[in-house]
């Protein structure tokens, strides 16, 4: 158990994965990730331990009435079934974690080490070298890219663009999440040895090399905020929630933004719509995407879950975080979530989401 417990936190940052494309995994005949049914070499290993559960919460029991239903009137059906597949994976993972939280948080540390240290070797190369590595590291997860590939994510310092760092990720603000996670993981240990040490100065080296804006913005504002956790969270979420309505002013007076900033609130205004059309129970956990131009879902985890699964999944989501909170006014917690208020991978992707769990089921 404590092998395949640390070697699925040292292939946390990796895409090995077997990906399936049904017609329904496309949009305008274009091949779409996030609805392609996946199944990683970290969801092997995820089954394997939570094999080993002494008992299965009765809540998941509970939320089959909802399940059912956000499936059945779901948009894209399969889509929301191997989503809710995949929460429920990730769900009885924070179980395990809670289950044998002491075991487990005495021995995270060497495995994340290894995990933090070979994603900012793997970042930096791509740097110095322009794009990619190639050969073996692409069966890892690594995609092939350069400095002219369209849509790659570019940094300009004086003048001179430069590749920001993917290593394993599917993009760097991804790469950022994790080592600004993995940062706060290691400076809450208790014994700060030269392990926990190691892996704050390799992790928060990765978070500067990253240039992702969201991972600066949550890096300083945990540590300006840590004693004011419980009460921020309610205007964090008040404020993604009247986001839509704040877009579709924004964009109706014609102001001139960035492109970055344009497209994420078009996509806020896009999830108000999705949420509109069934406010509920939502249009179905996974398919907001298939609504928008851009083909991707709202850049909010809570403009992301009001949509898919509406006012009953948010209230129960709400619930969870609240819970947390109250549980343990967590660092991570509140980092993961202003990071979640610009971007969706916390939900969306593989490795976030098994990193999600662990945080999650290591405050329970």
């Amino acid at each position: 158990m404590d092998f395949l417990f640390g070697l699925l936190v040292i292939l946390l940052p990796t895409q090995i994965a077997l990906h399936i494309w049904p017609d329904w995994a496309l949009v305008q005949g274009i091949r779409v990730d996030y609805l392609a049914p996946a199944i990683y070499l970290t969801d092997i290993i995820i089954v394997a331990l939570v094999l080993n559960l002494k008992k299965i919460p009765r809540f998941f029991f509970y939320l089959l009435p909802f399940i059912a239903l956000n499936t059945i009137y779901s948009e894209i059906w399969q889509v929301t079934l191997f989503k809710w597949i995949k929460i429920t994976e990730f769900g009885l993972l924070a179980v395990f974690v809670n289950e044998n939280k002491k075991q487990i948080i005495n021995r995270l540390p060497k495995p994340l080490l290894i995990a933090v240290g070979y994603s900012l070797l793997f970042g930096m190369a791509q740097i110095l070298n322009g794009g990619t590595l190639n050969g073996l590291f692409y069966f890892l997860g690594e995609r092939s890219f350069n400095l002219s590939t369209p849509g790659i994510a570019l940094v300009n310092i004086f003048g001179q663009h430069y590749i920001r760092p993917y290593a394993t990720f599917p993009h760097p603000n991804v790469f950022a999440g994790f080592m600004l996670v993995s940062f706060f993981i290691f400076s809450l240990s208790k014994n700060r040895k030269i392990i926990e040490k190691s892996g704050m100065i390799i992790s928060f080296i990765g978070v500067i090399i990253s240039f992702s804006l969201g991972a600066y913005i949550a890096l300083i504002g945990s540590f300006l905020f840590k004693k004011s956790f419980r009460f921020l969270f309610p205007a964090v979420l008040y404020f993604s929630l009247v986001l839509p309505i704040f877009s579709s002013f924004v964009l109706i007076g014609g102001v001139h933004l960035p492109k970055n900033i344009e497209e994420r609130l078009v996509l806020s205004k896009t999830a108000g719509e999705v949420f509109s059309a069934s406010p509920l129970i939502g249009s179905g956990l996974g398919t907001s995407l298939a609504a928008s131009r851009l083909l991707q879902p709202p850049h909010n985890i809570f403009l992301l879950v009001f949509s898919e699964v509406g006012i009953i999944g948010i209230c129960l989501f709400v619930y969870l975080i609240v819970k947390l909170f109250r549980k343990s006014p967590s660092i991570v917690l509140f980092a993961i979530l202003l990071t979640g208020m610009v971007d969706h991978y916390w939900l969306t992707l593989q490795q976030s989401q098994l990193l999600f769990a662990i945080v999650i089921g290591g405050i329970l």
